[in-house]
């Protein structure tokens, strides 16, 4: 289950972090030194770390103002009650408020796949919006996609 680590998840500031190639090299590594000191559960070397990025709250009140959303309510989600829902695990801790929720269990500044567009375009109240996201949804649309989508690197947040 992906979503486990949320569950046990503590904030570890970075306390270092520098490029390790030249700009030359056209690409980027990064030296990142992580205090874990106050972690409940310790960190032995060769542990897995798992990295939770969080979204920036400029990013965050935009899309929640977007969707009309008050970034201090909460909500509750709960499991299926039926026996065969048993093995079900929510993907996130619940009770949660939508910033939280918008902020640390969302990716929105990540390029979605085409599928996500498609979907996304049944939402889109505007006609041209909603024939834009179809058509790069669409095989067609593929190098408008990879344009528009991925090469400019704009997730959800920017769509």
């Amino acid at each position: 289950n992906s979503s486990k680590f949320y569950f046990t998840s503590a904030n570890c500031p970075i306390t270092v972090s520098r490029e390790l190639r030249s700009t030359a090299d056209g690409g980027s590594t990064l030296h990142m030194e992580i205090d874990v000191s106050k972690v409940e559960n310790r960190y032995h070397t060769a542990d897995n770390l798992a990295i939770l990025p969080v979204n920036s709250s400029k990013v965050v009140e935009s899309v929640a103002t977007a969707l009309g959303f008050d970034l201090d309510a909460a909500f509750v989600l709960d499991a299926p009650l039926s026996d065969s829902d048993k093995k079900f695990q929510l993907p996130f801790p619940s009770p949660c408020t939508v910033a939280d929720y918008l902020g640390k269990y969302c990716d929105l500044v990540s390029p979605p796949r085409r599928s996500e567009i498609k979907i996304l375009s049944n939402y889109t109240t505007d006609p041209v919006e909603r024939s834009n996201l179809e058509f790069m949804a669409s095989k067609e649309g593929k190098e408008e996609y990879d344009s528009q989508i991925i090469s400019a690197y704009n997730g959800i947040a920017k769509i």
